[in-house]
Formats: structure tokens, sequence, C-alpha cells
């Protein structure tokens, strides 16, 4: 067991939220999230304004992508001191993960594609910027199968609580997190009010839940391989 690669690998999510952070709100300005009501001559004319900020956040956001990679990488490693030989579940949260990375790299992409020309129809950018948030936001599916795989695992470990791999409160904070991903399935019918991309309960719950995760997942995966034989 190479604990330096392993740390390492822990460590790149610290990089990763780094990177989200810094494209997101500190380049594109996009956060607090945009409007979903915002119409198609405000969407243009926001990327006229910002177009080079908008590339330079959507550039490093890609970047976030890869660190996200290890990171899944390093939880894997643990995960599989607790299956053993046999590892469903450290197959689908590492499968899981490649869903997020994928997500924020064709979100790099959408909106350097959006900020590419200057001609381009203000409906055109008005429904990309829709497909931007509809996935940022409402992507679901890999992190909610990602954290059942880790909760589940978890408490499949059969070692005394105070030798177990993840402590076993860890499993609980990923169920809460996969609850708090539920706003990906309603965003899509409101414009408007909490229950919107850009409302407290469409928004909020998603970006509060994935730092919190990746903070909890850090500090225990470091942990974990601290202790490790």
């Amino acid at each position: 067991m190479n604990k330096s690669v392993e740390m390492l690998c822990a460590n790149s999510i610290i990089v990763c939220c780094v990177f989200i952070g810094v494209g997101l709100m500190g380049f594109a300005g996009w956060i607090p999230p945009l409007h979903a009501d915002m119409d198609a001559q405000a969407v243009a004319a926001m990327f006229e304004q910002d177009r080079f900020r908008i590339q330079l956040g959507m550039t490093v956001l890609g970047m976030s992508a890869m660190f996200y990679w290890f990171f899944a990488a390093a939880i894997a490693t643990q995960m599989q001191r607790i299956e053993g030989e046999y590892h469903p579940l450290t197959r689908i949260q590492m499968t899981s993960s490649n869903g997020t990375a994928i997500a924020l790299m064709l979100l790099a992409f959408i909106g350097l594609s959006m900020c590419y020309r200057s001609n381009i129809e203000p409906t055109a950018l008005q429904l990309a910027n829709d497909f931007w948030w509809l996935i940022f936001v409402g992507l679901w599916m890999p992190g909610v199968a990602q954290n059942l795989s880790i909760g589940i695992c978890i408490l499949q470990d059969k070692r005394p609580e105070a030798e177990m791999i993840y402590p076993r409160w860890v499993a609980f904070v990923n169920f809460w997190v996969a609850v708090s991903f539920a706003p990906g399935a309603y965003i899509a019918f409101f414009h408007t009010g909490p229950f919107s991309w850009h409302g407290i309960l469409g928004f909020w719950p998603v970006g509060i839940g994935f730092f919190l995760w990746a903070g909890v997942m850090w500090w225990a995966t470091v942990r974990a391989i601290k202790r490790a034989p």
C-alpha cells in the first residue's frame, strides 16, 4: 500500500473544490446562480458583457473533474478494504463518480461553446444556458448512486466501532447528502420561487450537500489512510 499516493488522491478533493469555487464564483460570477426566469435578451447581454470571465471560469471548472476522479479512487481503495475480494459497491462508487466528473467536463464545454462565437441568437443562448443549469443542479443520479454505495458499504464493515475503516456516522452523512440531491427531480418544473434552480430549495441543498460531503469524506478518508496497517 502506497500511502503517499493515497494521500495525494485524498487531498485532490481540496483542489477540486477550489477549482469549482474559483471557476464559478471567482471568474464566471455564477454563484449565487443565475435566475431561471432570465429572458433571452438578458442571457445574451450577460454573455456579451462577461464573455472572457465566463471562458476563464469554464476552463477552471473543467480542470476540477480530474481531481474528482483521484479522490474517488482514494475512497474506492478504502471501500475495498471493507468489502474484500468481491467489491460491487466499490465498483458502483467508482463508476458513478465518472458521471459527476464527466458532468463537470460537459458543463465546462457547454459554457465554452456559448462563449465561442459572438453572433449566437439570444434564444439559442438561452436554451444552452437552461441546459447548463439543469445539468449542474439537476443531474442527481450519479451523486445519489455514489453516496448510497459508500453509505451501504460503511454499514457492512463488521469491525468493532473503534476499528472501522470509516466511522459509522459517515454512512448517514452520505445518506443525508443523497437526499439533498432531491431538487434534481423537480427543478425543471419551476422558473421562479424556492423550487427553481436558483431557489432556496432548488440550488442550496445541492450546493451545501456537495461541499459538506467533500469535507466529511476528505477527513474520513485521510483518517482511514493514516490508520491503515
